[in-house]
């Protein structure tokens, strides 16, 4: 149960953290410097999250709460 706890926990902070670099992204009023690194972030990030998605040794379940971020993040 702890494991779940944790890809659900996963699962929520990667959905804010990217939603935040989008919302950085899409601001006007950002600093052009500023939106392109959170653009580079971004990128770096679903890189990762898809790895992770990949990789044998990621758990079931943290693969599902991963899936649901990724999911939550095209949503927006």
């Amino acid at each position: 149960m702890v494991e779940q706890r944790v890809a659900n926990e996963l699962s929520q902070r990667a959905a804010e953290a990217l939603g935040q670099l989008v919302r950085i992204m899409d601001d006007p009023t950002a600093k052009a410097r500023d939106r392109l690194r959170a653009a580079q972030i971004l990128k770096v990030c679903l890189l990762k999250l898809e790895r992770l998605l990949k990789s044998q040794q990621t758990a079931p379940d943290i693969r599902k709460e991963i899936t649901e971020a990724l999911r939550k993040y095209r949503q927006s």
